[in-house]
Parts: C-alpha cells; structure tokens; sequence
C-alpha cells in the first residue's frame, strides 16, 4: 500500500485530497510551480481542495517539478501522480511530457 505519495501540479488540492483518503498514506506532497496559484486554490477553491491543505500528512513545495524531482532531498516516493496543465510547447508543464521525463 502506498505511504509517500508525490502531486505534480495541482494546486487545487484535489488529487491530494483524493490520495488523503487512502489509510495507508503517510504523507502527500504537492510540488507546484506558481505559489500564489496555490494560495488563491487554498482560499477560494474549498469545494475542491476539502482541506487537504491543512491536513498534516500534506506537504507544499512551491518550485519547479523537474528541479524537486532531481534534488537528492526529494526521497523516494511510493506513487507520483501528473496533476498538470496541457503540455503546451512554451508552458510550464511541457518538458513534464516528455520521454526524457518518463526515462
């Protein structure tokens, strides 16, 4: 059963507010780029997120996804789960589409 799992992306806190339901998970870690994203989503989108953001197996890492990913403090993680925006060319998810990532 999973314990750590990792959230790309999503800042509405919905996927972790679905992987909180598993027993099993010791922490969730949302890695998002945008900040101030994640914030307004924590604020305005409650209907979504259902607390998740306070929960304390939850853990926010405001940043690049690749460069959290290639941190040796990252740890190692039982699931990682994409909650990403369209892998548009010049978007911040695109190079998270990529073969390379997936290698």
């Amino acid at each position: 059963a999973p314990k750590r799992v990792l959230v790309l992306g999503g800042a509405d806190g919905g996927a972790a507010r679905e992987v909180l339901k598993w027993s099993s998970v010791e922490t969730v870690t949302i890695v998002d780029i945008d900040g101030e994203v994640v914030e307004a989503c924590r604020t305005y989108l409650s209907d979504i997120h259902q607390g998740c953001f306070d929960d304390e197996r939850t853990r926010v890492q405001v940043g690049d996804a690749l460069d959290f990913l290639a941190s040796p403090s990252s740890g190692e993680f039982d699931v990682i789960i994409g909650d990403l925006t369209d892998p548009m060319e010049d978007g911040p998810s695109f190079k998270l589409f990529s073969k390379q990532f997936f290698e």
